[in-house]
């Protein structure tokens, strides 16, 4: 019991886990980079109908960029 809890311990302070999360822009970060940057394997960034002017770069990630117009 006591490794199970060393494990989940250092699981949240190494930000690790085990679930896709769902990241909006420009809600929860302001530009569709910064989403992608703290993005994970799996997670979606749900991205407001507005014009961004920025270029993006996704390398070597799992994750979906999606409009939320289309949800």
């Amino acid at each position: 019991m006591k490794k199970l809890l060393a494990l989940v311990i250092l699981g949240m302070e190494l930000g690790l886990r085990a679930y896709a999360v769902d990241l909006y822009v420009p809600s929860h970060y302001a530009k569709i980079q910064l989403a992608i940057d703290v993005a994970t394997s799996g997670d979606r960034i749900i991205v407001a109908a507005e014009t961004y002017n920025e270029a993006v770069y996704i390398k070597n990630k799992n994750i979906t960029l999606i409009d939320r117009e289309c949800l």
